[in-house]
Formats: structure tokens, C-alpha cells, sequence
């Protein structure tokens, strides 16, 4: 039942492509190109879903705009978002209010904060952060 809220929540292109990305890595991560580890920010699950459950969430500290992937290698730390392409212009998708003010908190920290829209853009990144060698 969680799977089909999570699924309902996060816009499909952007859940097949973490899907996509995932499966890379763990094929990188057994092939020893990867030196560090990753995890997934669940930020589909609102309060609206169960208001207890958000509630309690909320006091542990879930936050707005979280990044959907935090990667974490060699004392370094980095952040991705996914975003579907919109148009030309805009080819990262828009993110939302929340998402620039931690962007721009984590590029004021010197941390990447990236939005990806593409399987090759997102691999291009970590190689790019030395998070793949």
C-alpha cells in the first residue's frame, strides 16, 4: 500500500528514472567505480496522507525541498533532484520554492545541490562530483 502512495505522489518520469539511476549505481557500486553510498529522501509521503504519521515526521525533522538523492563519499556530500524536462528553455524542470532556498543554502555551504533530468545527466554529475570514479 505505501509503494501505491509513493507512486501516486511522485510523478512517474521522475520514480522510473530514481528506479533507473539505482539500479546503475548498484551495478557501479559492484564493479568498484564507487567509493560511497547514497540514499533516497521519501519526501512523497505528506501529511495529507496521515496526518499523525506527518505530524510525527515533522517533529523528526522532515523538511520541505528536500533533495530526492543525498550521495555521501570521501568526506564529501552532494545533493540530486529529479526533474522532468519542461521545454528547451527550461531543461531542468522548475523547482519548487523550498527546493531553491535549500539549493541556494547548500551551494552557500559549497555542496552541490544538482537537478537532473535525463539517466546520462544524472551519471555526468557523479562522475563530474568524483562520487563515480
Amino acid at each position: 500500500m505505501i509503494f501505491e502512495v509513493i507512486r501516486i505522489k511522485m510523478k512517474k518520469y521522475e520514480y522510473e528514472l530514481g528506479v533507473s539511476l539505482i539500479k546503475h549505481l548498484e551495478v557501479l557500486k559492484c564493479m568498484n567505480q564507487i567509493e560511497g553510498f547514497w540514499f533516497h529522501v521519501p519526501n512523497q509521503i505528506s501529511r495529507n496522507d496521515n496526518p499523525k504519521f506527518g505530524a510525527a515526521l515533522k517533529r523528526l525533522g522532515k523538511v520541505k525541498g528536500a533533495p530526492d538523492y543525498v550521495f555521501v563519499w570521501k568526506n564529501k556530500v552532494g545533493f540530486m533532484e529529479l526533474k522532468r524536462a519542461k521545454t528547451k528553455e527550461n531543461a531542468r524542470g522548475t523547482l519548487q520554492k523550498e527546493q531553491r532556498d535549500l539549493q541556494t543554502e547548500s551551494l552557500k555551504l559549497e555542496v552541490p545541490f544538482e537537478v537532473c533530468d535525463s539517466l546520462d545527466d544524472c551519471l555526468l554529475i557523479l562522475e563530474k562530483w568524483g562520487f563515480i570514479k
